[in-house]
């Protein structure tokens, strides 16, 4: 009994206690260690100066040339507060095809709130999710005219596509991507690298472009506060963050476009699901025009250690999704990120709506409705 009692003693369960706690705080420090480990290890990228903060405004304070550019003179090397990326290759067609990204094109005529138009993509295994996208616009914005990008539809597809009221197919031509880029990047990249393509389309001829994906469903009809909010910042905004990819940026991204890696890299990352541009000289030249050359220059984006799809599941406790994985990437939100975050210093309110996903739209996969045909 003695001996029992000796080992229940308050010194005894004192002493257990005692181990158990600094067994605990090791595992801990050693769990920090790992992620920080990891941290540093995606994060190793050629040395980036991190600058002071500054405050709000234009962070890099764009200055823009009062003569008209030639296929010479064009920006060729982005420059972000004192540094300067490495230089893009800007050939006859890129030239002849976005030079109106660049320059003086006068300002917005006529009330963009009323001159908006929409844009959506879908090859043929995102079709049946497109005609709920089609039809949310067709039923909050009657007569609003729809740009619809063909990335891959069937003929029957297209033709349909054609009979909806006020939408206008657009065809794309994934040719010069891939000649270009290869069919080692795999389709999943060749989608991504794709946007900034058919948003500079959708812009050639309007002032300002909705874009969402096919898997978004327009909520409401009230989107003053998205035009506030882009006239505001000189015309940008994101109507949601980013569940997947973006935060894993590929490195050779900062050799072409330098950035404040720890600002970037603890702020939120924005969404290219549902976004708003206005064709104004400073989102063409800071935002589009980077965005385009990126994309069109492999060794801008490309990794061989990045999967382009990223597995995405649902966190239950915290009812939002998670990256399954590290090593996978969005290049058209990680060039974006990069961009936007440049241009208004990461202050995330200038530029993102994040309120956006539930009031203004939603995400589905879902194909329940059928888009208006005009006779």
């Amino acid at each position: 009994m003695d001996s029992e009692h000796e080992t229940m003693s308050p010194g005894f369960v004192k002493i257990c206690f005692l181990r158990i706690l600094i067994a605990l705080i090791l595992g801990y420090v050693l769990l920090v260690f790992g992620m920080s480990h990891l941290h540093y290890t995606w994060m190793t990228q050629p040395p980036i100066e991190v600058m002071e903060d500054v405050p709000y405004g234009l962070a890099d304070s764009p200055q823009f040339s009062p003569d008209p550019y030639t296929q010479d003179t064009a920006p060729k090397s982005y420059t972000f507060m004192n540094l300067t990326g490495t230089d893009f290759e800007i050939d006859d067609d890129f030239w002849n095809k976005y030079r109106f990204l660049v320059g003086d094109q006068g300002e917005i005529s006529g009330d963009v709130m009323e001159g908006f138009v929409v844009a959506v993509a879908a090859s043929s295994n995102h079709f049946p999710q497109s005609i709920d996208a089609v039809q949310s616009v067709q039923r909050l914005f009657p007569g609003k005219k729809i740009l619809y990008f063909d990335w891959g539809l069937e003929s029957n597809e297209s033709d349909a596509v054609s009979a909806w009221c006020d939408v206008e197919l657009k065809s794309f031509n994934f040719s010069d991507i891939r000649s270009l880029h290869g069919e080692i990047i795999g389709e999943s990249w060749h989608y991504q690298v794709a946007k900034p393509f058919a948003m500079a389309e959708a812009l050639r001829d309007n002032a300002a472009v909705l874009w969402i994906d096919s898997t978004a469903r327009l909520l409401s009809s009230n989107i003053d506060y998205v035009f506030e909010v882009a006239e505001g910042d000189g015309g940008i905004v994101f109507l949601d963050k980013t569940v997947q990819g973006a935060t894993k940026i590929p490195p050779p991204i900062y050799d072409y476009l330098p950035t404040n890696l720890e600002r970037s890299n603890r702020k939120k990352h924005v969404s290219t699901g549902t976004m708003f541009f206005m064709k104004t000289r400073l989102i063409r030249e800071r935002i589009l025009w980077w965005w385009l050359l990126c994309s069109n220059t492999r060794t801008c984006f490309f990794h061989e250690s990045l999967e382009a799809h990223c597995e995405v599941i649902k966190d239950a406790r915290k009812n939002r999704n998670m990256d399954t994985g590290r090593d996978c990437s969005r290049v058209d939100q990680s060039i974006l990120n990069i961009l936007a975050g440049n241009l208004f210093h990461y202050e995330w309110d200038k530029y993102c709506l994040e309120s956006g996903l539930g009031t203004l739209f939603k995400l589905s996969q879902s194909n329940r409705h059928t888009a208006s045909i005009c006779p």
